[in-house]
């Protein structure tokens, strides 16, 4: 089975941060852009979805935006 984009995305979301590997962590922040924004009208539903689940687990998805929001503002211009 595979797992949705949405799903995919808001896990890696809350996860990417506990990675101990910093090319693991640029991995999944990569995928996460690329599931986001470079298939079309599948990333537009997914972030659509993304927003859903945003809802229903709000607890994680505050974890999930804390993390994307840490990680912008320590981030190097090499990691960039």
């Amino acid at each position: 089975m595979v797992v949705s984009p949405r799903a995919w995305i808001f896990h890696k979301g809350v996860t990417f941060s506990r990675r101990k590997s910093i090319s693991k962590i640029h991995k999944d922040l990569y995928g996460i852009w690329y599931a986001a924004t470079q298939l079309g009208e599948f990333s537009e539903e997914a972030i659509f979805e993304l927003n859903y689940l945003g809802q229903k687990y709000a607890k994680w998805f505050k974890i999930f935006q804390e993390n994307l929001r840490n990680w912008t503002k320590n981030a190097s211009p090499i990691d960039w």
